[in-house]
């Protein structure tokens, strides 16, 4: 009798999950209609001394536990097959516990490439020019400082450019005795040069003033105060930046050179203070406004100095206040202290306020927010094969999934309220990045735990926010606008930084020995290959270098 019981159960037990299945099946829900605010228009702000500047998007650099920069290259990978979903659902019943135990999903390793990109992450970047010298710097808005490689770095990456004080007269460098190198600081600092003035000096050039970078993630830079002729798109002034004369293994580890960083004042003071770029371009009449924006896409974008384009935006512009510290530092905005998932508000661990971060690629909140988070999905969307697996849930930081698109279905929409003036709304297909490798179609959670720091809880709205939302900064009035964002990627193959997706496209070409990519038909190459390849003749990951250096992303299968 008790065999032809378990016989029977199996069917039986399909036919119930179908039933369920159709029960539950369900659509996303949407805040707004995005082609109706496509088809929408609305008023132009009149056309002023802007820059406008195409963002450049690089692919992912290494992530830290400890910070928001980054994508992981290793992440834990989850597949859950049908019957992998069913037995969990049978042995969750607790009259079949018995008759089929719960049991762990089997763990193998797999190897797939995620340098390429994960769709909405990475860094994005600009070119620019100091001293008639290119550069390639990411855009931050997290932190205040223009800096870049100079002559004579030996742990900088060699295919930097670098800036070269020689080249230029002597007037480029900020000496330690300058009244701009701060005075009666060393000692307290415990600088390892100091000049009679008290001042910091660069460890590696004594005559100049030093600066001295530090970022969350324990990556940093140091070297010397300079002072030369910078152009930003068409506009050419004189700037102070940083020269590099040493930095960590982890600043800059893609092809970018430096960083340029769009913060307040105070955040620029390392230790002295030197002006930001975006306020010595403003107080040269360089730009008319104090503002800047920022609208970036899946694949580049564009940065506006000195006020905004209204054609970026796909909906109604709404500003909110800043929460100011004193002085001025990061861009803050209140948050209210709890997030709606769907219908229903949840309150979450230090969710009062957040600062707006291009420097930080996901969405990070408190390990507690996340935490509580985490147990509200698992309570309510269990849907989702994987979900509510609490040994092994896919809903983690540095974590991918192997899900349907009809699984996306299940999941939640996410509401950030931001000052009590507008809702940012994170459907799955937001804040679950997606991407394409060796056969496989990834989602990889947009959402990153960080632990407090010195005890207060904190939140950064990253590259999963700013990738959807058009993004404001009116420094004058300290606050910041928020719309949908329109169609604001980078068009023709500049938009491309990586010869495997450069060479792609059929109307582009990889140029190898400049690494940049280029319009085809100006393109010259031996049978396709050599010195510009295109289509699936260009052997992008055939090198010397690659072969012995390349390395490769370890990814946890659970299936």
């Amino acid at each position: 009798m008790l065999g032809w019981i378990r016989l029977w159960i199996p069917p039986l037990t399909i036919v119930f999950i179908l039933f369920l299945y159709q029960l539950q099946t369900r659509s996303i829900k949407s805040h707004t209609n995005l082609q109706d605010l496509y088809n929408s228009k609305y008023p132009r702000i009149p056309v002023t001394n802007r820059t406008l500047i195409p963002l450049i998007y690089q692919s992912p650099k290494p992530w830290n536990p400890t910070t928001g920069r980054g994508f992981p290259y290793q992440v834990k990978l989850f597949q859950y097959s049908f019957w992998d979903r069913l037995l969990s659902l049978v042995s969750s019943l607790s009259f079949l516990s018995k008759v089929y135990p719960r049991h762990p999903p089997l763990v193998r390793y797999e190897s797939i490439e995620l340098n390429g990109g994960i769709v909405s992450v990475g860094e994005y970047y600009i070119q620019i020019k100091i001293g008639g010298t290119p550069f390639r710097v990411q855009v931050d808005t997290g932190s205040s400082t223009l800096a870049v490689p100079m002559e004579g770095c030996v742990s900088c990456r060699k295919t930097s450019s670098k800036y070269s004080s020689h080249l230029q007269s002597k007037s480029s460098i900020v000496g330690c005795n300058d009244p701009l190198c701060s005075s009666n600081i060393c000692e307290a600092l415990g600088c390892s040069e100091c000049s009679s003035s008290g001042a910091c000096c660069a460890n590696k050039m004594p005559q100049a003033c030093g600066f001295f970078l530090r970022y969350g993630d324990g990556s940093g830079a140091e070297g010397a105060l300079l002072v030369d002729q910078v152009q930003v798109g068409n506009a050419s002034f004189v700037a102070h930046f940083g020269g590099i004369l040493e930095d960590t293994t982890n600043f800059e580890q893609s092809s970018v050179d430096g960083i340029l960083g769009m913060g307040y004042p105070a955040l620029g003071c390392t230790p002295s203070c030197i002006e930001p770029l975006i306020d010595s371009m403003f107080r040269q009449s360089k730009i008319e406004q104090n503002m800047f924006s920022l609208c970036i896409s899946v694949r580049g974008g564009h940065l506006v100095l000195g006020g905004y384009d209204s054609n970026m935006a796909a909906s109604n512009i709404t500003f909110v206040p800043m929460i100011l510290s004193s002085p001025p530092t990061f861009y803050a905005v209140s948050l209210g202290g709890s997030i709606r998932v769907d219908n229903e508000e949840l309150s979450l661990d230090g969710f009062d306020k957040g600062i707006v971060d291009s420097g930080t690629t996901l969405l990070v909140i408190s390990e507690q927010a996340f935490i509580q988070l985490k147990n509200y999905l698992q309570t309510h969307y269990c849907q989702v094969p994987g979900l509510c697996d609490y040994q092994h849930s896919w809903f983690d930081s540095a974590s991918c999934v192997i899900l349907e698109e009809s699984h996306l279905q299940h999941l939640p929409t996410l509401t950030i309220h931001v000052a009590n003036r507008v809702d940012l709304i994170l459907t799955p297909y937001d804040y679950m990045l997606q991407v394409q490798r060796n056969g496989f179609s990834l989602y990889c959670l947009g959402i990153q735990s960080l632990p407090s720091k010195d005890g207060s809880p904190f939140v950064i709205l990253g590259n999963t926010v700013m990738t959807k939302y058009l993004t404001i900064f009116d420094r004058r009035n300290h606050r910041i606008g928020f719309a949908l964002a329109g169609d604001c990627q980078v068009v023709g193959c500049e938009r491309y930084d990586d010869c495997e997706t450069c060479s792609l496209d059929e109307s582009c070409a990889f140029h190898i020995p400049s690494g940049t990519c280029q319009p085809r038909e100006d393109s010259h190459s031996i049978v396709g290959i050599y010195p510009s390849c295109m289509g699936r003749l260009c052997f992008c990951k055939v090198s010397i270098v690659k072969l012995f250096n390349h390395t490769h992303t370890h990814i946890y299968m659970y299936i």
